[in-house]
């Protein structure tokens, strides 16, 4: 397809899709200005009666005096600022239908990726949970001991989430990241969030901790509720899994079975 006919397309489209919303934006925008009629005046004269109520429930005759004043102005004033809100409302509610809602880009798929270093990182710390479990259980059964503290009834490794969260954490150095956060003067360590209109700290510096996180997340869904045991095997099982979905990925990238949006890594 050219491009005069890839635009041709597209406008079209465009053209399309806007006489199909008519309907739609008829529909909602009436609803919304008979709505927002229906509940000025209401709205104008229940708060009056609060503020007249509200007169007798000062302590002393001088407030009353005051709120008596402010509700004699509101009465007068407020009916001319609100028909203005009514009609600004009226273009505003219009305007609202033709824009997208404002996203805070830093919370968009782009900036949640998985780095290849974390599952590196989480598949060597369930390795050498796992080494640690197995000579653990031969020292047990060459001593006579039970096993089962180590071995589930399904002949799979177990260990404690906090033992297994103090594995990950050591491995990932999250109180060196941490530190770093803090204390590193990097001008490279904020930027400016357009959504929120503020500084804050750039995805990249917090992405190891993220990863963390939800890997953390992870091993306390699986791990049992009750008893807070988690199943190592499982866990291997899964990276296992990771790793053999990344090779069927890339090699139908490379005979261009699929074309991946984002990088290998």
């Amino acid at each position: 397809m050219s491009q005069v006919h890839a635009k041709l397309f597209y406008y079209t489209n465009e053209a399309m899709c806007f006489l199909l919303y008519i309907p739609f934006l008829a529909i909602v925008w009436t609803a919304f200005t008979i709505c927002n009629l229906a509940f000025l005046p209401l709205s104008y004269a229940m708060f009056t009666i609060r503020l007249l109520v509200s007169i007798i429930d000062q302590d002393t005759i001088g407030a009353s005096v005051k709120r008596f004043l402010f509700v004699f102005v509101f009465v007068f004033l407020a009916p001319p600022f609100l028909c203005i809100s009514y009609v600004a409302d009226f273009f505003i509610f219009l305007g609202n239908l033709f824009t997208k809602p404002l996203v805070d880009d830093f919370k968009t798929e782009k900036h949640k990726k998985f780095n290849k270093e974390s599952l590196q990182l989480f598949d060597s710390t369930v390795n050498e949970m796992l080494t640690e479990l197995k000579i653990k259980k031969q020292k047990a059964v060459k001593n006579g001991e039970d096993i089962t503290v180590f071995v589930n009834k399904y002949g799979n490794y177990q260990n404690e989430f906090p033992l297994v969260n103090k594995n990950l954490q050591g491995k990932f150095l999250i109180m060196d990241e941490i530190q770093k956060i803090i204390y590193d003067q990097s001008p490279s360590k904020f930027v400016y969030n357009s959504f929120t209109k503020k500084n804050q700290i750039a995805p990249i510096w917090m992405s190891k901790i993220n990863d963390f996180n939800t890997l953390k997340s992870l091993v306390g869904k699986t791990s049992n509720g009750r008893t807070g045991i988690v199943d190592i095997s499982l866990l291997k099982s899964f990276v296992e899994q990771i790793k053999l979905k990344t090779k069927i990925l890339g090699i139908q990238k490379k005979y261009g079975e699929i074309n991946l949006t984002r990088s290998e890594d």
